[in-house]
């Protein structure tokens, strides 16, 4: 009988182990747009300098630069505004989900 309570715990402490992720809503994905280098070419040399922004990935904000007018990839928006609307809210949609689904699985370990 012994036996049996102790594997039935084991069991039970190994489902309560297991890690339990959401699946990632398909809305919250980062446009591949905003993974580019804002600079698809980097040998072209253009002299039609200006600033514009470009989604800085690793950053995970809108960053400035001065693009010289050409060889620019699709992740060169004209404004910040621009950028932010097309990767950086996404981004941060994609913290606070990934923050929040964290939190839940803390609150699980704990037992709460």
């Amino acid at each position: 009988m012994s036996k049996i309570c102790i594997v039935m715990l084991c069991l039970v402490g190994l489902a309560m182990a297991a890690p339990q992720s959401a699946p990632q809503p398909r809305a919250l994905q980062l446009d591949p747009v905003c993974l580019l280098s804002p600079i698809a070419d980097p040998t072209q040399n253009c002299n039609n300098f200006s600033v514009r922004w470009y989604f800085d990935a690793v950053d995970g904000d809108c960053e400035d630069f001065v693009y010289s007018g050409c060889g620019g990839s699709e992740n060169v928006f004209e404004s910040e505004f621009a950028c932010e609307v097309r990767c950086e809210n996404v981004h941060d949609r994609m913290n606070s989900f990934e923050s929040a689904e964290s939190a839940e699985s803390d609150e699980f370990l704990r037992g709460k």
